[in-house]
């Protein structure tokens, strides 16, 4: 029996080692950038438009996912109203409430949205495009914004929605996945936040702040999503910063990427974030 045993052991062994060293063999690809995500590694002035985006298999041009949001806040449920116009000197980011998520409202943004797009963001980042629909129009969204995902095969890493409401989601752990794919595996990064992004309805500072990011992957389980049941990896992560701490539980497909985001934020409320749909 001591023999079989050992004998399993070792062969668990050499797979782990095999399993390590391919790993190694991939980072000769990449470069970890300055906020320690690996990036594809392309000679000087040789990469396109297209370089980090073609090999992705789920972020994909023209790809569009449709997520539903609820706002916890004292045990009760929210979404946000938002004006459709604007005044000139407004503060557009800033021109937004909180609506009970059962009330009826012409201003309600009731879903929000991520579009791949063709280019690059942020010099060597896929191109998103983050939109907001409103309940009686679904098909209209009168502001957006762009910024930008990075997936291959060591990590998948992108910025989340940070339009009005959404602000607050910059002090909160990033969507973030590293490889290998197994319950156990942690990493970290760094980013520091400017003051641009505080709000008196959730936290204000002045200057920066540097967030200290902490994932883990702690286990995998079956999801059910409103387009069908999903075998997810549950990745926890911590914010922790001067201002505080923030969380994150993500659910990640490796179909369908981030499907379902819960958020605990700087002021103890809580972001649900489930996809919808996927065109």
């Amino acid at each position: 029996m001591k023999k079989y045993i050992l004998s399993i052991t070792s062969f668990l062994l050499i797979i782990s080692c095999g399993q390590s060293q391919k790993m190694n063999d991939k980072k000769e690809n990449y470069l970890l950038d300055d906020l320690n995500i690996y990036v594809e590694k392309f000679p000087p002035n040789e990469s396109t438009s297209i370089d980090y985006t073609v090999d992705n298999n789920i972020y994909k041009i023209d790809r569009k996912f449709i997520f539903d949001y609820f706002i916890v806040r004292q045990n009760d449920t929210f979404k946000i109203v938002a004006p459709k116009t604007t005044s000139l000197n407004s503060d557009f980011q800033r021109e937004w409430d909180f609506i009970s998520s059962a009330a009826d409202h012409e201003n309600k943004i009731e879903t929000i949205s991520i579009t791949v797009l063709p280019g690059i963001s942020n010099e060597n980042q896929t191109m998103l495009k983050y939109e907001y629909q409103y309940a009686n129009d679904l098909g209209y969204s009168s502001f957006s914004s762009k910024s930008g995902v990075i997936e291959n095969e060591m990590n998948v890493w992108m910025h989340p929605h940070r339009d009005k409401y959404f602000m607050i989601l910059e002090l909160n752990p990033f969507p973030y996945v590293r490889m290998p794919l197994k319950t156990g595996t942690k990493w970290s990064w760094n980013l520091k936040i400017g003051d641009h992004w505080k709000d008196i309805r959730w936290k204000t500072w002045e200057g920066l702040v540097e967030n200290e990011y902490k994932y883990k992957i702690i286990r995998k389980e079956k999801l059910l999503t409103d387009i069908g049941e999903m075998e997810c990896w549950v990745i926890e992560g911590v914010a922790t910063s001067s201002l505080g701490l923030t969380e994150l539980t993500a659910y990640y497909n490796e179909l369908n990427g981030f499907v379902k985001l819960d958020y605990t934020n700087i002021d103890k409320s809580r972001l649900i974030i489930k996809i919808k749909e996927i065109r």
